[in-house]
């Protein structure tokens, strides 16, 4: 559906959608007023449609995690499992953001005047 958004809605799938009250130009142009103009388009301004056979496509239209994101992840996971619980909450994420600390979340932490370590201290006792 998202390539549909991004290119011409005036294809087949697009009637098809228009049969069960599916208009794809007013979905797009919803998306666009919420998020702004282009936000269904690609790098460099190219609808996602025209971005077929990338390696984001390959995989499910999904692009990869980063680095970070998988360190972070796994960060989370070891708080969870050292702190005895079975999922992953929110508190268990942001710990291991904090102990990422080469990421954006810390800096953004620090340029609003917040210690990543007294952010933890605060974040522990929700978890239990």
């Amino acid at each position: 559906m998202l390539r549909l958004l991004a290119g011409n809605p005036s294809g087949v799938d697009a009637q098809a959608l228009g049969t069960i009250g599916i208009d794809l130009t007013a979905v797009r142009e919803a998306v666009e007023a919420a998020f702004g103009p282009g936000a269904l388009d690609g790098p460099g301004g190219d609808p996602v449609e025209s971005r077929r056979g990338s390696r984001a496509s390959r995989i499910g239209g999904r692009k990869p995690w980063t680095r970070q994101t998988k360190k972070v992840l796994e960060l989370a996971v070891r708080e969870t499992v050292a702190m005895g619980q079975r999922a992953i909450r929110p508190g268990h994420l942001v710990l291991g953001l904090i102990g990422e600390n080469e990421g954006m979340a810390v800096q953004v932490m620090r340029d609003h005047g917040l210690d990543p370590a007294a952010v933890r201290a605060a974040v522990l006792p929700t978890l239990g």
